[in-house]
């Protein structure tokens, strides 16, 4: 037919036909060509045909659409151009347009958390979302109060919507650092009573359930005790409530114990203190100095000449107590020079003190006949 007729005489045999009044229907084939959207990577679609189907139609009337089912296509009769004619020749082809259908897919948000040194993420929420196959998926971070969304971590960094739905991109949530307080507490004596001193506080920042961080200090004079620490264990917490106290043990110090005997200067009754002996003990600064009473045959403590008093061991080391001891008296018998003045006589003496008759009593003195 179509060696026998051009669009000239088609119209002029249309037009025979109408003017003579003759009701002639001539069907004749057309064609519609399926299009569906297909994502290009240059952001944009192209339209790929993927099918065509033949028709009949009467020759000069409108053609008819009809569609086909493309799964993940919808047909879309808004981009099918204007009304087309059949070709009484039959080289009509209509294109027939189909947009993809969106597709879902699934946004988790996982939040940082941690249990001492332990570090998991925990699933907070699941968005299901659309869009279309091949386009860059959309995705909203969400706020969560002590956290930071971290971008480096999603996972796929860059997607595309799958056809498939099968898509799942994961967001990460960490942690934000909060504030913590260690307190630092000086040991301090005064006699029998013991006192915490605070002696400094630091704000130090950590992550909500991880082991709090923190180093002792020194103090010249102290020394750090962990078994004190409180709490022993333990983790930041995330209102920034957690406050650490670390406690630190006075050190000892020396101080000095000097011993002095009783002695009489033979010239007289003049009484001095000899040195019996020096012990170099430790103590507690602030507490009291704790010594021992020494045993001197002949000799006596006396704890009311000695010197402090009541003394507290001093932390530069400086303390120095004193202890007297006086001599026991014990009864002696004298010779008289001149026998015929009388009789040996018991006499209560010391070592070196001067007898009644001006007679001086020494350790081996000849006139001594006896102790008793």
């Amino acid at each position: 037919m179509n060696d026998m007729w051009n669009s000239g005489d088609e119209k002029k045999f249309m037009s025979a036909m109408n003017s003579s009044g003759m009701n002639i229907t001539y069907n004749v084939p057309y064609k519609l060509g399926h299009y569906t959207q297909k994502y290009s990577a240059d952001g944009t679609y192209k339209w790929e045909k993927v099918s065509e189907t033949s028709h009949t139609g009467a020759a000069g009337k409108p053609a008819l659409i009809k569609t086909s089912e493309f799964p993940g296509f919808t047909y879309a009769p808004e981009l099918v151009p204007e009304e087309k004619t059949v070709l009484l020749d039959g080289s009509l082809e209509v294109p027939v347009y189909y947009t993809c259908d969106p597709v879902s897919y699934k946004v988790e948000h996982y939040k940082e958390s941690f249990s001492g040194d332990e570090k998991s993420w925990k699933l907070a929420d699941t968005e299901t979302l659309q869009g279309l196959p091949g386009v860059d998926a959309k995705y909203s971070a969400k706020g969560y109060p002590g956290y930071s969304f971290d971008a480096s971590l999603t996972k796929p960094s860059n997607c595309q919507v799958l056809a498939d739905g099968s898509l799942v991109i994961r967001l990460y949530y960490t942690c934000d650092p909060v504030p913590y307080k260690v307190e630092h507490y000086k040991e301090s004596f005064s006699g029998d009573e013991k006192s915490w001193l605070p002696a400094d506080t630091e704000t130090l920042q950590g992550i909500p359930g991880m082991n709090a961080k923190y180093s002792a200090k020194e103090y010249p004079g102290y020394s750090f005790d962990s078994g004190l620490t409180e709490p022993s264990n333990c983790q930041v917490l995330p209102d920034g409530s957690l406050v650490i106290r670390l406690y630190y043990t006075c050190d000892p110090v020396p101080f000095t114990v000097e011993y002095y005997k009783e002695s009489f200067i033979p010239s007289g009754d003049k009484k001095s203190w000899l040195p019996a002996g020096t012990e170099t003990l430790q103590g507690i600064p602030g507490t009291w100095a704790k010594y021992p009473v020494k045993e001197y045959p002949g000799y006596s403590f006396d704890a009311s000449l000695t010197e402090p008093s009541s003394c507290q061991v001093l932390p530069d080391g400086s303390l120095v107590i004193r202890l007297y001891y006086t001599q026991a008296p014990f009864s002696v018998l004298t010779e008289p020079v001149n026998k015929a003045a009388g009789s040996s006589l018991p006499v209560a003496a010391v070592v070196g003190s001067v007898l009644s008759g001006g007679l001086f009593l020494l350790k081996l003195y000849k006139r001594i006949s006896a102790k008793a």
